[in-house]
């Protein structure tokens, strides 16, 4: 994987995907509130379509994830963009999604959910990943949870914007450095904001 990232798009059948966005669209199991965004977390749904999908993933990748398990799950909800697309194109200011960070696995797999539809922006949405990692005496707090600390550190590194796709998967390696990029995602209803589901294998 070039840069220690992978991008995989039309990662899942359409109807899988569909059917991914509608469950996690409907459910009401988004209990973790973050600011601008809620989370769920594989130990409170268990679903059995993302543990198949997980052994799917092993399967067709065996040097990258064969040898490795599944460590977490999670989806996050995030909010609308702050405006709507105005009648003139102007997008307005983005709403923003996970602050930088780096996760504590080996491998990391996003799999974007929403259909485009929804996505005011498609240059936008998606991931930025950092070629730069934590310092290994930092705990998994700290990284996770430090991103004035991580921003001193990625100052001059190098990274790659990947912009937002309906059923594109991106894997990489879960200790860079990584943020979601801001989004023009707008709903009127429940239906349509920006979902990703992520799946962490370790050793």
């Amino acid at each position: 994987a070039a840069g220690g990232h992978t991008v995989v798009d039309s990662a899942l059948q359409e109807d899988a995907a569909a059917a991914l966005f509608a469950w996690l669209s409907r459910s009401t199991f988004w209990w973790d509130a973050r600011h601008g965004y809620l989370g769920t977390y594989l130990d409170w749904w268990d679903h059995p379509a993302v543990l198949r999908l997980a052994e799917e993933l092993q399967a067709a990748l065996p040097r990258t994830l064969g040898r490795l398990r599944v460590a977490e799950a999670w989806a996050y909800l995030y909010d609308n963009a702050p405006t709507p697309p105005g009648d003139g194109g102007d997008l307005g200011p983005g709403a923003q999604g996970i602050p930088l960070h780096a996760d504590s696995a080996n491998v990391s797999v996003n799999i974007w959910l929403t259909p485009d539809e929804f996505n005011g922006d498609m240059t936008t949405g998606g991931l930025n990943i950092f070629n730069s990692r934590p310092p290994s005496d930092w705990s998994p707090q700290r990284q996770n949870q430090r991103p004035d600390l991580a921003a001193e550190i990625i100052a001059s590194a190098s990274n790659i914007s990947i912009p937002y796709k309906f059923n594109r998967m991106v894997l990489f390696e879960s200790k860079l450095f990584h943020r979601s990029s801001d989004h023009h995602f707008f709903s009127r209803g429940a239906i349509g904001r920006r979902i990703n589901l992520t799946i962490l294998f370790v050793a």
